[in-house]
């Protein structure tokens, strides 16, 4: 049986985990409580003015009596302390107000208990409740109550916020949508915008329901709790109390929903195609279909890719030499085939840490592929690739059923196969031209604003300097024909072009980073982290300005990648803030007891961190291998090497994004309005007087 902690912990909200009750400092409050005997205190007499002809107005019937002296409770609003309303008892507290004496809460205490009222100011949106507790209670419990009203007033000004906004917003839907119906929308992409919209906001509806529900549990949960290790029973008075709560009602969740369901309806009332349950549905379900293709391809990739290696050292190739082969290995060393794998996994973690990857790119879901989607679209790009290089090897190589002036044709077959996404074919066309569209824009970055989508990609070119080098190399050869003859036309180049394509296709990437950050910077005039961040990406492009072989090379190198390294653990990532031994050392800090970890073990964390700073220093390795390795395979693992430690980068990076900048504990997007130069009233008296006049 799953705990309640760890059911809450995978069933939050995540973007407002900050605003659900702190299940687990209440429960270390708990056991940190130490049980003490009632002490034998003389009650102090109470001085208040009389409201006895305001009981005898209502009757003393009104008022809800509490028999346990040792009960805690929590009463109406500031009333006034009645002695002696009932002498058959020794002391009685009674808290009412002169306008509803009716809620009115009495407490019978024994002269041997002195009952505590624990008061604090009433002000807009807090909880208009007092606790009533008998003094006798342990310091820690004390903490224990004050901590839970803290908690319980948090929630409800919370849901009051977001269902404040949730009303207003489905009023400007309403106007939106009747104004659309007067102009035929259908298929349209002002309809398209109206219909994400009120998924967006239904969504939205799904989230507060899920975030009362578990929040009424938490707080039965732990009172359950509490009343098992102590004298003291609080459950049965305080959930009464909280139930009367807007949160615990959700009325208005109810009717909001049942108010976009109707608006939903009438968009879509001339697309047969378009039911209630594409508004309910808006998240990509896991598809069993799509499990079983991944795994299908995954393992005809995986037993082609091992017949392959065993034909290779087994069928040798013989009738080529060695300039010829090295010809070959440009078009298969290109990292972007494991890219595709990369980001699928990144994606997987995502989904099982609930890390809100489309809310932080601020895209649609059709914009954006579920993992499944992407392991599939990897798994059939690997399958291919496997096949067509098993099929060439075998009638090249083994048979020789192909004639050696055509065993070259498979380089440009490869080549199309990685450019197959741009091309207008059916399957993920909106991911594929969305993917395509911002890896153009971001080289027109001076022009425009840079958001999170723009340079996460910037980042992802960075580590694929090889690949673009390779792209050009590829380019190069096909348009100069030299792959008939299996040679190299690079080869054939003068020093200084060849230079040149060497330099500026790695260049470019970071170059575009860098006048990322500076337009960052002049769009809010943030020295940090903006310019900060820029001077890491200069440190690299003057390291890569020098060769190799020269010592400042090394210099500057050894530079970036020291402050590379600081920038990946503390601001990329997060990490590195808390020094302190214990259970997040050079992890973050807890906030009030609230872990601000999203990944299930910390030893992730650590491992990560480990991991980054070999592979940040990895260009070591590549440089003293230099001459003793083929460059083919030096460009082939330390360029897949890359990769892999940019999809770790991934991981981190993301879910540092969601803790701390997604800011305003949004988790849905904000869909801007078709029509947002029309007033909501002008909207809507123009829908309903052409409506009537339809009609």
């Amino acid at each position: 049986m799953v705990k309640f902690g760890q059911y809450l912990k995978h069933n939050i909200v995540p973007e407002w985990r900050d605003k659900f009750i702190n299940y687990k400092e209440l429960k270390k409050i708990i056991k940190q409580i130490n049980e003490k005997k009632p002490q034998e205190v003389e009650l102090k007499e109470i001085q208040s003015e009389p409201v006895n002809d305001i009981i005898d107005e209502y009757g003393k019937k009104q008022l809800r009596k509490v028999e346990n002296s040792t009960m805690v409770g929590m009463i109406d609003l500031r009333g006034r302390a009645i002695s002696n309303v009932d002498n058959s008892t020794n002391y009685t507290y009674t808290a009412s107000t002169s306008t509803k004496p009716e809620d009115s809460l009495v407490i019978h205490a024994d002269r041997s208990l002195v009952a505590f009222i624990s008061q604090w100011d009433i002000s807009d949106g807090s909880i208009p409740y007092n606790l009533v507790m008998p003094r006798y209670l342990d310091e820690k419990e004390l903490v224990f109550f004050r901590k839970l009203h803290s908690e319980i007033e948090m929630v409800n000004k919370w849901y009051l916020e977001k269902i404040t906004e949730c009303k207003q917003r489905v009023k400007d839907y309403e106007a939106q949508v009747l104004f659309g119906l007067t102009l035929s929308l259908s298929s349209s992409p002002q309809f398209n915008q109206l219909e994400f919209g009120l998924k967006e906001l239904y969504r939205t509806l799904d989230y507060l329901h899920n975030y009362c529900t578990l929040n009424r549990t938490a707080i039965d949960k732990i009172l359950k709790k509490h009343d098992k290790t102590s004298r003291c029973t609080s459950r049965n008075t305080i959930n009464d109390a909280v139930s009367k709560l807007q949160f615990c009602e959700e009325s208005d969740v109810y009717w909001i929903r049942q108010f976009t369901e109707r608006l939903w309806k009438e968009l879509t009332q001339g697309e047969k195609s378009i039911s209630l349950n594409d508004l309910k549905r808006t998240r990509s379900r896991l598809s069993a279909k799509l499990a079983f293709r991944v795994g299908l391809f995954t393992g005809f990739a995986i037993v082609l890719f091992l017949g392959l290696l065993l034909i290779v050292f087994q069928y040798p190739i013989r009738s080529l030499n060695s300039d010829q082969i090295n010809a070959l290995w440009i078009f298969i060393r290109i990292q972007v085939f494991f890219a595709t794998q990369m980001w699928a996994l990144d994606l997987y973690v995502y989904h099982i840490c609930r890390i809100n990857f489309e809310y932080i790119f601020r895209e649609y879901s059709p914009n954006l592929l579920h993992f499944q989607q992407q392991f599939y679209f990897a798994s059939l790009f690997t399958f291919c690739l496997m096949l067509i290089l098993f099929v060439w090897y075998w009638i090249s190589f083994v048979s020789e059923i192909l004639p050696l002036n055509y065993v070259c044709a498979v380089l440009p077959i490869l080549t199309c196969l990685l450019f197959l996404f741009v091309l207008p074919l059916p399957g993920y066309s909106r991911a594929r031209w969305f993917m395509l569209k911002h890896c153009v824009s971001i080289f027109g970055v001076p022009f425009y604003v840079v958001q999170f989508t723009d340079f996460f990609l910037g980042d992802q070119l960075t580590s694929h300097n090889q690949t673009m080098v390779d792209l050009v190399h590829v380019i190069s050869i096909l348009v100069s024909s030299s792959f008939l003859s299996f040679t190299d036309v690079y080869l054939s180049f003068s020093s200084s072009l060849q230079q040149f394509f060497l330099f500026w296709p790695s260049f470019l990437p970071t170059l575009v980073r860098f006048i990322q950050c500076l337009r960052r910077f002049y769009d809010t005039h943030d020295v940090y982290p903006h310019l900060w961040n820029g001077l890491k990406y200069f440190l690299s492009l003057i390291a890569m300005s020098f060769s190799w072989s020269t010592p400042c090379y090394y210099v500057f190198q050894s530079i970036y990648t020291c402050y590379a390294l600081y920038w990946d653990l503390r601001e990329d990532w997060g990490l590195l803030w808390n020094f302190q031994r214990g259970k997040y050392f050079l992890l973050r800090k807890e906030v009030e007891g609230r872990s601000k970890h999203l990944l299930p073990e910390r030893y992730y964390y650590h491992m990560a961190i480990v991991f980054d700073v070999i592979l940040r220093w990895i260009w070591l390795l590549r440089l003293s291998l230099k001459g003793i390795v083929g460059d083919n395979v030096l460009f082939l693992t330390f360029g897949t090497i890359e990769v892999v430690r940019r999809g770790v980068w991934n991981i981190f990076r993301m879910e540092n994004e969601q803790l701390n900048n997604c800011g305003k504990f949004r988790a849905t997007i904000d869909v801007p309005f078709p029509f947002p130069d029309l007033q909501c009233h002008v909207c809507y008296k123009h829908a309903l007087i052409t409506i009537v006049q339809n009609s």
